[in-house]
Parts: C-alpha cells; sequence; structure tokens
C-alpha cells in the first residue's frame, strides 16, 4: 500500500475540489489529533483504488487506515516545516494554480452551456456537404495570420505545410481526404462551405491545439446524420468553441511577453 500513500495525497490536493460538497460528504468519520477525515476524503480514495484493483471491493477499514497514515505524514511535514522548503513551495503553488484553473474551466463550462436551440440551430445550419480538404495548424494566431498573408501573395500552401504544419497531416502535405460535420468540427464545416475549391480560410480558426488553415480542394453532396446522433458532438463542439473564444479574451486583454 506504499504507493497508495503517495496516491492520497494528490487526491486529497485536488481530486476533491471537483466533487460537489453535500452535508453527508462533509460527515468527520476519523480525527487525527488537530486533522480530520471526512466522508468525502474516503469516497474519493476508495474510487482510485477500486479502479485499480478492476472492481474489487476494499475494507472501510483499510481505507481509513491508509488516509490515517497521510494524516500523520501531513502534520509531521507542518511540525519540520516542510512547506517552507524552496521545491515544496514551488510544487503548492502549481497546483493551486492547477485547481483554480480546473474550477474555472468547471464555472466557465456551466455558464456556457448551448441552449437546444442553438444545438438545432448549428445542425440545420450545417450543409449537406463533404469536402476535400488541406489542413495547416500552427502554435500562434500571429503566424497563422502570416501565412494566410503569405497565401495572399501568391504562396503554395502545401509548400507552407511542409514548412510550418504542427499536425500530423504534415506527412501528407496536409491532405486530409473527404471529411463531413460526422467528422470535424461544425465550425470548419461552416468555414468551408462558404469556400470555392482551391479557396482557403482568410481568418485563422483557433482549436485546443493551435490555430488553423483549411485550403478546400472541392465539395460534393453528403447526406448528413440525423440531429439526434449528432446532437451530443454539437453540444461539445459548441461549448469547446465559446471556451476557446473565453479564452482568447482573456489573452488579448493581457499583457502577454516572452523573453529572450
Amino acid at each position: 500500500m506504499r504507493r497508495y500513500i503517495a496516491v492520497v495525497c494528490l487526491l486529497l490536493s485536488s481530486s476533491i475540489s471537483a466533487q460537489p460538497i453535500t452535508p453527508e460528504s462533509e460527515k468527520v468519520i476519523a480525527r487525527v489529533n488537530n486533522d480530520v477525515i471526512t466522508q468525502q476524503h474516503l469516497s474519493t480514495f476508495r474510487q482510485f483504488l477500486e479502479q485499480q484493483l478492476q472492481g474489487q471491493k476494499v475494507s472501510e477499514k483499510r481505507l481509513l487506515n491508509e488516509l490515517v497514515k497521510v494524516s500523520l505524514l501531513f502534520q509531521a511535514a507542518e511540525q519540520q516545516k516542510l512547506d517552507q522548503r524552496q521545491d515544496v513551495k514551488q510544487q503548492l503553488f502549481h497546483q493551486r494554480k492547477s485547481i483554480l484553473s480546473a474550477a474555472m474551466l468547471s464555472e466557465l463550462a456551466e455558464r456556457l452551456q448551448p441552449t437546444e436551440i442553438d444545438i438545432q440551430k448549428a445542425y440545420d445550419d450545417a450543409p449537406s456537404e463533404e469536402y476535400h480538404v488541406n489542413y495547416l495548424l500552427v502554435g500562434s494566431k500571429d503566424e497563422a495570420v502570416s501565412l494566410i498573408n503569405q497565401l495572399d501573395n501568391g504562396a503554395n500552401f502545401t509548400d507552407l505545410v511542409g514548412q510550418y504544419s504542427i499536425d500530423p497531416s504534415k506527412q501528407y502535405a496536409g491532405n486530409l481526404g473527404w471529411v463531413n460535420l460526422s467528422q470535424i468540427d461544425i465550425h470548419l464545416v461552416n468555414a468551408l462551405k462558404e469556400l470555392k475549391p482551391e479557396g482557403y480560410t482568410k481568418k485563422p480558426i483557433s482549436n485546443h491545439l493551435g490555430w488553423q488553415v483549411l485550403q478546400l480542394k472541392e465539395k460534393r453532396d453528403y447526406t448528413k446524420p440525423a440531429f439526434f446522433q449528432l446532437r451530443d458532438t454539437l453540444r461539445q463542439q459548441l461549448l469547446s468553441a465559446k471556451l476557446f473564444n473565453y479564452i482568447d479574451e482573456l489573452k488579448e486583454t493581457a499583457k502577454i511577453v516572452y523573453p529572450e
């Protein structure tokens, strides 16, 4: 069980923060000097451990014993002022940042949920077409804008893919083959439907990996799946787009410096 002690420490510092707090979860099931162990601590550790043991049940006594060990180690570390050690301070700082970032994303995910009307409209507006696409992905918006400017001045799309793209499709000169609504993001589909063959997107499109530029090679008719088959995918795509937009707005108003 030694390795589980480290895992419990991690769970108590991160996973628990994402769980809903209820009167039952806050119930104190043990006190170790001035520290308390709650039902939520036990439930979180049980879930982790039983996953590791492929569903094998673990007794509450065994779980509680491990949590007591962690509490004792925690108290000993505080008494020895290990929290003042520089390496520990750094770890605590990064964990706090990670937890708060995750909490912010969770808050935004609830606040920005698309409505059923939004999802239905996205489906209705999506064309019954599929597209043969060349694809280019770079790490920054400025770089994507620069590449679009080069395309405006006559640069070859596949040449730019070979030089700059960070997507695995680079090995195929950016050629994604034929794609449709069931395979790519609705926002890419909406951008492609406005293009003519050999045309390319005039504004970069962001995703979680970077900034995208697309070139349309050709298009053809396609029967899109029924709404119920795409509903959950569209909901997630619309939510993701709102999250990306929120972060982009934060970046626009932030002062970001990369020292040489």
